[in-house]
C-alpha cells in the first residue's frame, strides 16, 4: 500500500480545495490587518474564517461519501477508516495553517518555532503506534496528529495574546476586495490539485504496486530542496506586509 501514500495525500488536498483557499487569502489579509496593528479585526476575522471553513467541511463530507468508493477502487485499496481521515487530515492541515498565519502575522516566531521542532517527535510517536494496527491509516493518522499539535499551541498562544483586545468585525468591509483576491487563487489551485490527483492516481493506478511505492520513496527527496523556502516564508510574508503596508 505504500504506492498509494501520495495519491491519498493528493486526494486529502483535493477535497480540502475550498478550505486551503480560504487558507491562503486568510493569511495574506491577516498579515495585513497585524501590520497594521488591527489585532480587533484579526481577532473577528479568525472566528469568521473558522466558522466558514466549519461548514465547508460538512460539504467537502458530503462530497467525499459519494466520490471516494469509486477512487479507492482505482488505488487498489481497503477503505476501513481512510475516508475519515484524509477528510481530517486535509481539515485539520488548513486549520493549522490558518492558526500559524495569525501568529506570522503576530511575529511569533519563537513559537512557530516550537510548533515545528515538536512536530517531528509527535508524528513520529503516532506512526509508531497507529502503524502496527494498520499502515496505510496509520501513516495517515500520523500526518493528521502534527497539526493537530500545532492548532492547539497555537491557538492557546493566541487567546492569551489577543483575550483582552474587543472584536471587530469592520473587516467584513473590504469582503468585496477579498473575494476579488480569492477567485482567482480559487481557479489557480483547484486546477491544479486536481491534475496532481489525476497523475497520481494513474501513477499507482498503471504501474505495478513494487514501482509505485519506489516512486513514493524516491520523491520523497525532492521535497528536501523545499524545506529552506518555506522557512524562509514563514519569517518574510509578515516582514514584507508590513512593509508594503508603510510603502516601504
Amino acid at each position: 500500500e505504500l504506492g498509494a501514500v501520495i495519491p491519498l495525500q493528493q486526494l486529502a488536498n483535493f477535497f480540502s480545495i475550498p478550505l486551503a483557499v480560504i487558507a491562503c487569502v486568510f493569511t495574506k489579509y491577516i498579515n495585513t490587518y497585524a501590520s497594521k496593528k488591527e489585532y480587533g479585526k484579526v481577532k473577528s476575522f479568525i472566528r469568521d474564517t473558522l466558522l466558514i471553513s466549519s461548514l465547508i467541511f460538512l460539504l467537502c463530507i458530503i462530497l467525499a461519501h459519494i466520490l471516494l468508493p469509486h477512487i479507492y477502487t482505482r488505488l487498489k485499496i481497503l477503505p476501513g477508516a481512510l475516508s475519515i481521515l484524509i477528510l481530517l487530515s486535509g481539515f485539520i492541515g488548513n486549520i493549522s495553517q490558518l492558526f500559524c498565519s495569525v501568529l506570522q502575522g503576530l511575529k511569533k516566531f519563537g513559537t512557530l518555532t516550537a510548533i515545528n521542532i515538536v512536530s517531528a517527535p509527535v508524528r513520529l510517536i503516532s506512526l509508531v503506534i497507529a502503524m502496527p494496527i494498520r499502515a496505510l491509516s496509520g501513516y495517515v493518522l500520523g500526518q493528521t496528529t502534527p497539526p493537530l499539535t500545532a492548532s492547539i499551541i497555537a491557538a492557546e498562544t493566541i487567546r492569551r495574546e489577543l483575550k483582552k483586545i474587543p472584536s471587530d468585525s469592520s473587516w467584513r468591509r473590504d469582503l468585496g476586495k477579498i473575494l476579488k483576491y480569492l477567485i482567482p487563487i480559487g481557479i489557480n489551485m483547484s486546477i491544479g490539485a486536481l491534475f496532481a490527483t489525476i497523475t497520481t492516481t494513474i501513477y499507482r493506478q498503471r504501474l505495478p504496486e513494487i514501482e509505485s511505492a519506489a516512486y513514493y520513496l524516491l520523491t520523497r527527496f525532492a521535497e528536501i530542496a523545499g524545506y529552506i523556502g518555506s522557512a524562509m516564508l514563514i519569517v518574510l510574508v509578515p516582514l514584507a506586509s508590513e512593509a508594503y503596508e508603510k510603502g516601504e
